[in-house]
């Protein structure tokens, strides 16, 4: 597919103005926001019957990571943190869909845009979206297994992503799992690991 150079620019932008989103994360570690007892479910499902089938893997699920859910901070979160709801109005950012709004883990919004972003270079091997993921983190470290929960999700879970080919999925789920289980230090090391160690860095122009 050829680059579109607006599309490229404009994804940048937006991943420049999102800075924003450390800022509040780090606010919400200094003074959390109380939250009703009713909002502190992650994943919660509001309607049993929304759209969609549940996951072939639902019924073995295991929780393994409680310590995610016990150590978390929480303040107001997107929950739908990607491109197609953003709008770029001068240095001004807007964001748009706020259906899914909640009380809830700033990491969230973080791991959103990143697994997007993400799962778009595998669709498309364009160096351009890895690079955006980095200067969205600009530094931050990115929570890993939060990571590799929502690829997982976009390939088995209620809503998947349709532009996955049927011969990425299975790359993806091994991908996804190993995040889960923490075998990679750092999104960093991640893309050279499990992204590019495949088909190496100077197939993809980085």
């Amino acid at each position: 597919m050829a680059s579109n150079p607006g599309r490229r620019s404009f994804i940048r932008k937006a991943a420049a103005l999102t800075g924003g989103t450390f800022a509040a994360a780090g606010a919400a570690r200094a003074a959390p926001l109380p939250v009703p007892s009713t909002n502190r479910e992650p994943g919660r499902i509001i309607d049993e019957a929304a759209y969609g089938m549940p996951s072939k893997f639902e019924a073995r699920v295991k929780r393994r990571r409680s310590d995610v859910l016990k150590n978390r901070h929480e303040c107001v979160t997107h929950g739908d943190y990607t491109p197609k709801n953003f709008l770029v109005a001068g240095d001004t950012l807007i964001l748009l869909d706020y259906e899914v709004v909640h009380v809830g883990w700033p990491e969230f919004d973080v791991a959103s845009i990143v697994n997007h972003l993400t799962l778009k270079f595998i669709h498309l091997a364009n160096p351009a979206l890895l690079e955006t993921a980095r200067r969205f983190l600009g530094g931050h470290k990115l929570h890993l297994p939060l990571l590799g929960a929502l690829m997982l999700a976009r390939v088995d879970g209620k809503s998947p992503a349709e532009y996955i080919r049927e011969e990425d999925k299975s790359r993806i789920r091994v991908m996804a799992k190993q995040l889960l289980s923490g075998a990679f230090e750092s999104y960093e090391q991640f893309i050279a690991d499990a992204l590019l160690g495949k088909r190496g860095a100077s197939s993809v122009g980085l």
